[in-house]
């Protein structure tokens, strides 16, 4: 807590005890001054009949309450270093936030980073915005930069990290225009025998019909999207009421890599599937 919330705060507690004392040494007298100052209050009104005075009053209570409330919910603009010895060393917040911005401009996996760090007593929260691009693995990149966070706070800084809150936007997925989509012409794309590679549609029907051959798997609906990077497949599967759900839909990938990366030399990007009983 810095100066002016101590004061503030100190200043709001002497006057409680204050009240508190004069309540305990004679609470008549207490009550009676209190219902004086209330008559005195609607005497002055009857008298004078002048509003100003009085709503001035309420407002000055109603602003000092909430500059006590502020005061006291602000977070402190510095944190204890953990490891000095016998003494104790204080960093502000904001050297805390310039020294994680520094550390997370050298990952270049993410894109509009805006960052805030949140001082209190016990240590800092650190509050992340940002995109990921070309990033396909979204918990191996939260995982990252974790890791780069609490080894700068933590490890080079000595201040006690109590949680990083992550917002991440952006499509997980390559950015890709329509024009550069690979929906050419059938000639463009060849396999390594010379014959041309079958286009989306072709794709997934073969890989329904491989599906559809395993014994477990009743039905089945494949939706494939190509792009230069590679392609992505989208599965809905129907699955027998005895079938091992686990083990099937980890064969069903096993296919779908084995026709699309063995057999057409594509790179499977990635692999949705949803999956149901058959009922």
């Amino acid at each position: 807590m810095n100066t002016l919330n101590r004061t503030a705060v100190s200043i709001g507690l002497l006057l409680i005890m204050a009240l508190l004392l004069a309540f305990m040494l004679s609470p008549p007298a207490f009550f009676d001054a209190a219902q004086n100052l209330i008559t005195y209050g609607r005497i002055y009104l009857l008298v004078n009949q002048n509003w100003a005075v009085p709503a001035a009053g309420g407002l000055f209570l109603l602003g000092a309450l909430w500059l006590g409330l502020v005061l006291f919910q602000r977070p402190p603009d510095k944190v204890v270093i953990q490891r000095v010895g016998r003494g104790q060393a204080e960093l502000s917040v904001k050297t805390v936030e310039q020294a994680v911005a520094r550390r997370l401009a050298d990952l270049k996996t993410l894109h509009h980073l805006k960052l805030r760090v949140q001082g209190y007593e016990a240590g800092v929260i650190v509050h992340l915005s940002y995109n990921l691009q070309s990033i396909f693995n979204v918990p191996q990149a939260v995982a990252d930069v974790n890791a780069a966070i609490r080894e700068e706070v933590e490890g080079r800084l000595g201040v006690h990290l109590l949680d990083i809150q992550h917002k991440v936007g952006g499509a997980p997925y390559p950015a890709s225009t329509p024009a550069r989509r690979l929906e050419m012409e059938p000639d463009s794309l060849q396999l390594p025998s010379g014959q041309n590679i079958p286009d989306a549609q072709d794709i997934a029907q073969q890989l329904e019909e491989k599906l559809l051959s395993q014994n477990e798997i009743r039905d089945a609906k494949a939706v494939v999207k190509r792009y230069p990077e590679g392609v992505y497949v989208h599965l809905g599967l129907v699955f027998a009421t005895n079938a091992n759900i686990p083990a099937a839909v980890a064969q069903s990938d096993k296919l779908v890599r084995e026709e699309i990366e063995g057999r057409l030399k594509l790179k499977v990007l990635d692999i949705r599937s949803a999956s149901q009983i058959e009922t």
